[in-house]
């Protein structure tokens, strides 16, 4: 007989991935002081999206939203484009 996970089992894993998500963007934006772009951080992890051919990344961009929220990452504009760094 096949076993399946609870909700809260379910809640427990989707937390664990956000955190490791979160520091993996942190550790990502260490490695580039400057900063990225939300596209370049969907490139560089891997993370790209897109719909109906066209490219959106909303998971790096909400992740990003989040922790500006948080106060770990800001955004800057610089020229035409918006950069996030850490806080």
């Amino acid at each position: 007989m096949e076993t399946f996970m609870t909700l809260n089992d379910l809640q427990i894993n989707s937390g664990s991935a956000l955190k490791i998500l979160y520091e993996t963007i942190k550790e990502l934006l260490i490695l580039y002081p400057n900063g990225l772009t939300n596209s370049e951080i969907a490139q560089k992890l891997e993370l790209k999206s897109s719909h109906d051919n066209a490219q959106h990344d909303y998971l790096t961009y909400s992740l990003l939203g989040n922790m500006m929220k948080d106060g770990q990452v800001k955004k800057i504009k610089v020229k035409n484009k918006i950069i996030y760094v850490l806080s």
